[in-house]
């Protein structure tokens, strides 16, 4: 007769190498306020590097500086920090640079009042910024955005909606920012296509996603794109002057996965069929289509048979689009998990529709 001894696994058990992939799904603030305090052993884990490396503050508008100052001051290894709806920029950055190493990832949305002793400050202690966002931030000081350029190590960077970025500038950066792979600069006003195709010709091997407005846009700079070898996001809004030609050029594009393409009027039904129809089209799991005139139903049928990959969909404000499309893409469209259609009526979802 033979014994079996069964050994009871405890969290105490397992190898500090199992308790840091599980720290790493843990939220920051848990790490750092909870998980750090239960004992020795899980106080030295939670100071590994690699923990931090993928780990986000979130700093939202309802915290206010005495919680973040205390928190901050017990993360000196975050890599990852988030700003939302702040107008005490000033106030953060200067908790940041006193108690944190080495920030790698900033992103701020929809913060304000910044001036640039903000930019300065951060530049002086996080040179190797990697990634930069300052989406929809509004009473910005004009000189902030020079700034950018003291981040030479940039691979992302998202200005929309910032007034103050112009072409000269964003050449600069383009020059400065060896390594930039993402960029959106969308609502970004006064974009010429010389400035545009500046960017195009200095990043065609490395740019991986781009964010445009177009209001100032001809086709020469969409039919530059397709020197953009590895560009696998491309959205575009407020397109008012591209013509068939320049949606056509884009089919050039090989490895795009993600499109949106917003306020094209001048397009034809004919030249939105063929791009849908397309073998890059086909490719697409991400596909945004808006305020497009030339949109109908016989070019939304072709998504249905052609666009086979596609995941994310809306088809939204194409005033010739009847709801029969709607039937279309979701009989055909066999991997599409987020359906957004939208003409007068609200958005229909299929699947996990968030």
């Amino acid at each position: 007769m033979t014994t079996e001894i069964t050994k009871k696994v405890t969290l105490d058990s397992l190898p500090n190498e199992i308790l840091l992939t599980i720290f790493k799904f843990l939220d920051s603030v848990d790490v750092c306020l909870a998980v750090a305090n239960v004992c020795e052993r899980w106080n030295y884990i939670t100071r590994d590097v690699t923990l931090w490396k993928n780990l986000s503050f979130i700093c939202n508008k309802n915290m206010n500086m005495k919680y973040i100052s205390s928190v901050l001051s017990e993360m000196p290894l975050i890599k990852c920090v988030k700003l939302q709806w702040r107008t005490d920029v000033d106030l953060i950055f200067q908790e940041l640079c006193c108690n944190c190493k080495d920030i790698r990832k900033l992103e701020l949305v929809c913060c304000g009042q910044m001036k640039k002793t903000c930019m300065q400050l951060l530049a002086d202690h996080f040179p190797d910024l990697e990634v930069l966002s300052l989406e929809k931030c509004w009473a910005v000081e004009p000189t902030c955005f020079n700034f950018v350029c003291k981040f030479p190590c940039l691979r992302s960077l998202n200005v929309s909606h910032c007034r103050k970025m112009d072409g000269p500038l964003l050449r600069e950066i383009v020059d400065i920012c060896l390594f930039l792979q993402h960029i959106n600069v969308d609502y970004v006003r006064g974009l010429y296509d010389e400035d545009v195709i500046y960017l195009l010709e200095a990043k065609k091997s490395s740019l991986l996603s781009l964010v445009l407005y177009g209001e100032c846009l001809t086709d020469m700079t969409y039919c530059y794109m397709e020197k953009c070898s590895v560009l696998h996001t491309l959205h575009l809004s407020s397109c008012l002057q591209m013509t068939d030609k320049g949606l056509m050029s884009l089919i050039k594009l090989n490895s795009l996965k993600s499109f949106k393409l917003r306020l094209a009027k001048h397009l034809s039904t004919k030249a939105l069929k063929n791009f849908l129809l397309s073998d890059k089209a086909s490719k697409l799991e991400y596909l945004i289509l808006s305020r497009l005139p030339g949109m109908n139903d016989i070019a939304a049928h072709n998504i249905s048979t052609n666009c086979i990959h596609v995941r994310y969909l809306e088809i939204v404000y194409c005033p010739n689009v009847t709801d029969r499309s709607r039937e279309y893409v979701a009989s055909g469209c066999k991997q599409l998990k987020v359906l957004h259609f939208r003409q007068n009526g609200p958005p229909c979802g299929l699947g996990n529709n968030s």
